[in-house]
């Protein structure tokens, strides 16, 4: 990122964060942050379209153009409402495909990963695998360098199946560490779900099995909410209640279905 890029980004950050906290004062719900795409372009590149066959998106045979269809990533920090905000776009109409369950999918018993996970670490189990790696950058690595390709892969095969049937849809990946795993290329859009950190904690511990200390530890090694929010074209706050949630997303939708059209 140059430094007028950079200085963009944090000032229309931190400027977003003012509207809203002022917002909240004064008892209104805030909407969800849309950014200037010059602005993400300068701060990472975002904005470009998600065509060719090096992404993966089917283009049309005769022009060599890519379809109307728009894919957006959704990601955010560890329990700010990803999941509820999905499952909201998915009832509005969109094609939402989630990483994590592909994860499941291709580590299942007839998973294209399960053997080679098996190999290297033993076990299969999620769980196990979670507390192998959970503090050693290496063994992470190496775990996510054999399911990342492949659950890429499946993504891929899902986005062109879509693409052939609804060339105008709205398609959104969801992803708790999009940005961190180097996944947003091709996509044109960016939608991070954000709350205040208090809430994510408390959330967390009503999570099965959850304790403080292990919530805390995992929230220290996510990239920081603000950083994500920095990078999005959309910002959707979960802090209020669900009706101001849903109303945040359905204005998203309804930008993305635009850009579709």
């Amino acid at each position: 990122m140059d430094t007028i890029g950079r200085f963009l980004a944090i000032r229309d950050s931190l400027a977003a964060g003012k509207r809203r906290a002022e917002t909240r004062r004064q008892g209104r719900s805030p909407g969800p942050t849309i950014q200037p795409p010059k602005i993400l372009a300068a701060s990472g590149g975002f904005g470009c379209h998600y065509r060719g066959t090096a992404s993966g998106l089917p283009t049309n045979g005769r022009t060599g153009r890519a379809t109307g269809m728009v894919l957006a990533g959704l990601t955010g920090g560890m329990a700010c409402g990803k999941t509820f905000v999905a499952h909201a776009l998915r009832d509005l109409g969109a094609y939402v495909i989630e990483a994590d369950e592909l994860g499941h999918r291709v580590i299942a018993p007839d998973g294209e990963a399960r053997a080679q996970v098996l190999a290297a670490f033993g076990a299969t189990d999620r769980a196990k695998l979670a507390a192998m790696v959970f503090g050693k950058p290496a063994e992470l690595a190496r775990l996510n360098a054999i399911i990342h390709p492949a659950v890429r892969e499946r993504a891929r095969r899902s986005i062109g199946e879509i693409a052939a049937r609804d060339p105008h849809a709205v398609v959104v990946y969801v992803a708790a560490i999009l940005l961190e795993s180097g996944g947003m290329e091709g996509m044109r859009k960016l939608i991070v779900v954000t709350c205040t950190r208090e809430q994510q904690l408390e959330r967390a511990l009503e999570r099965p099995g959850a304790t403080r200390e292990s919530v805390l530890a995992r929230l220290k090694h996510q990239m920081p909410i603000a950083e994500k929010v920095a990078r999005a074209h959309y910002a959707i706050d979960t802090s209020g209640t669900k009706e101001e949630t849903l109303r945040q997303t359905k204005m998203v939708f309804e930008e993305l279905r635009k850009l579709a059209s």
